[in-house]
């Protein structure tokens, strides 16, 4: 089976933004993610969409999307990286490992 590994990568500078990540896949239920503490979700292969934001004043901030091909038997590093600026759009880096 192969399955993606997600992080929260804020910097703690960012002390007022959540400590908590939204994550949705292929348009399912939100799923959180704490700041500095990794997720390991199970995946079937396929091509997968991502969302993902934080919650800042009662609204969805820090906007990102990916598509991610996932193979069979690989694992996947994914990693949100916020904006400076809650109102702009934050990062998703994928990696293969």
């Amino acid at each position: 089976m192969s399955y993606v590994e997600i992080r929260y990568q804020k910097d703690p500078s960012q002390y007022l933004q959540s400590n908590e990540l939204d994550v949705v896949i292929d348009g399912q239920d939100p799923i959180q993610v704490k700041w500095s503490v990794p997720s390991r979700l199970d995946l079937r292969p396929g091509q997968h969409s991502l969302h993902m934001s934080f919650p800042y004043l009662l609204r969805a901030c820090g906007k990102a999307d990916a598509v991610v091909d996932v193979h069979q038997n690989e694992r996947y590093s994914i990693t949100y990286i916020p904006p400076i600026s809650p109102l702009k759009p934050g990062r998703i880096s994928v990696e293969s490992f």
